[in-house]
């Protein structure tokens, strides 16, 4: 029996990512890797090199995939099932709704949009908290990496978003039923432990990525998990949009009902799902050994390497900022703009954040022939030219288009960004060891950019309008454009001093043993000759 004709490509899709080289990440560990002793790279004899060939060493060059090859079917059915459901977004406007909306309308809130973007603030800010508690508890024990402290840590971590969960489903079955002004801090308490939740798990996932893979497959992992995580945004408000086409009440048409029948599935299912992931994580979460890719001890954070980490960390909170703002004024000018129902906002941007799938398909085929910084460049000049697209936007079509370049390539640079950042962190005890590099990038792009993105992103709308707001992101991506070339400048300075430090250190070397050999023929070698001894005193 033949199988399907979509499995053939799609096991040729698979086989080609599980031989992706690994020359890129070994390339641009030379290239961003600190040089000084207390940091030094990985490196492998030839001997070593001759018996245990390096992962990619076994694809010729003539195997490597053209850009003008033939594209995986998956790829290409991928993209054009993303784009009709964009296309057609506009007619399933009366079958999805966002959760935060209409759970605070259906509380009886006199401004149920203010106080539904206060609770995203709210949200952000108790995730700070607890990376910052995540931070303390691994600080305290360092040891938890080899005796099984981590699972714990998630477990933990779990457990808080699923109260927070379990909190949801409370207000949404029971606070429809009554006027009582305290289930909106229950509600808001709710959020915080999801919150809370978030943010130790978010560290502890960042320093699995530093402390369990060695330095090379640092970039790819940290790549997984940024599109693990587009995904996860983009596919809940899908997910929550085909619950409720399938079991909505035929019968309840107002905006009131429907908000509380749509904040009773959200809440449900993200009961649920939190709950397999829980189970999931105590049953099978693997015992884990640090990856020994460093022995030095810790040292002052500075040089080169720490100047790789700033700016890792500032573009970072820059990325977070454009696509929260983006994100959240997308909303505002669907709904007042072009006067779209709230039920099928949030369908559409998560349709718009999925496309991450199969430019990441794209990405995984070709990234072998490209250096990352230059992708990182590509991708944020992408993003440049789709803020034009934001400022002379008359259709919301336009504007999904546009969120349709700017969410993937912002999060694919984002992701690139991350793997040179977890690829530069110092030994641990220093000031940016892992998990104090982790705390800051946590505080600064959700502390700061998520949470003041959609802040600023609203306020310009409102005060300046659409062209304004779409000046502002191009900005943003300009400033992290120009950050990039910074980097780059600053990543050929640092070659430059190598190279110089490389040929001072030969010659210095040259001169000591020539004044060594002076000094040893002029005084020593009469004393050794007249003693017998020869040169055997050298």
């Amino acid at each position: 029996m033949k199988p399907p004709f979509f499995v053939a490509p799609l096991l040729t899709l698979l086989a080609r990512d599980s031989e992706a080289p690994g020359r890129q990440a070994r390339h641009d560990q030379k290239a961003w890797t600190s040089s000084t002793p207390s940091t030094p790279a990985p490196t492998v004899s030839y001997g070593f090199a001759t018996h245990h060939p390096q992962q990619g060493d076994h694809v010729k060059q003539s195997h490597k995939p053209s850009l003008l090859s033939a594209v995986p079917f998956f790829t290409v059915f991928a993209v054009a099932v993303v784009l009709g459901l964009i296309a057609l977004a506009s007619k399933w406007r009366e079958r999805t709704i966002l959760c935060a909306y209409p759970l605070c309308m259906t509380l009886g809130t006199t401004d149920a949009a203010s106080m539904s973007g206060f609770y995203i603030g709210v949200y952000m800010t108790a995730s700070a908290v607890g990376t910052a508690v995540c931070w303390k508890i691994l600080n305290m024990f360092p040891d938890s990496w080899q005796n099984g402290g981590v699972k714990h840590f998630l477990l933990g971590g779990l457990s808080c978003q699923l109260l927070g969960a379990l909190g949801f489903v409370k207000v949404a079955l029971d606070g429809r039923d009554t006027d009582d002004n305290s289930w909106m801090y229950f509600l808001m308490a709710a959020r915080v432990l999801q919150g809370f939740g978030h943010g130790m798990n978010d560290q502890v996932m960042k320093c699995c990525i530093v402390k369990l893979s060695p330095i090379p497959d640092r970039p790819m992992h940290s790549l997984n998990k940024f599109v693990a995580n587009t995904v996860g945004i983009g596919s809940g408000p899908i997910l929550v949009a085909l619950v409720f086409s399938f079991f909505q009440s035929p019968h309840e048409e107002q905006e009131v009902a429907k908000g509380s029948q749509i904040s009773i599935i959200t809440a449900s299912l993200q009961f649920w799902t939190t709950s397999a992931v829980l189970a999931a994580t105590a049953q099978l979460y693997p015992t884990m050994k640090v990856a020994a890719t460093d022995s030095s001890k810790a040292v002052a954070a500075r040089g080169h390497q720490a100047s790789v980490l700033v700016v890792s960390l500032v573009m970072d909170a820059l990325r977070a900022f454009i696509v929260s703002g983006v994100e959240s004024a997308t909303c505002l000018l669907l709904q007042e703009k072009f006067e779209w129902g709230h039920d099928s906002i949030g369908f559409c941007i998560g349709v718009t954040f999925c496309l991450v799938v199969p430019v990441y398909i794209l990405h995984r085929q070709y990234h072998e022939v490209v250096r990352d910084l230059l992708l990182m460049k590509l991708y944020t000049t992408l993003g440049i030219v789709a803020t034009v697209l934001l400022g002379a936007a008359t259709h919301p079509q336009t504007i999904l288009a546009a969120d349709s370049i700017i969410f993937p390539t912002t999060y694919l640079a984002g992701a690139l960004n991350m793997g040179i950042l977890n690829s530069n962190v110092f030994p641990d005890g220093s000031f940016l060891d892992a998990n104090n590099v982790m705390l800051i990038n946590g505080l600064i792009s959700n502390g700061i950019g998520r949470f003041g993105g959609p802040v600023f992103s609203r306020s310009l709308i409102a005060d300046l309008g659409q062209k304004a707001y779409a000046a502002c992101q191009a900005s943003s991506l300009m400033g992290d454009r120009q950050a990039l070339a910074c980097w780059s400048i600053a990543g050929q300075k640092s070659e430059q001093e190598r190279e110089r430090d490389r040929l001072w250190q030969s010659q210095l070397t040259m001169t000591c043993k020539t004044s060594e050999a002076f000094f040893n023929f002029q005084w020593w070698e009469p004393l050794c000759t007249c003693s017998g001894k020869g040169n055997a005193c050298f």
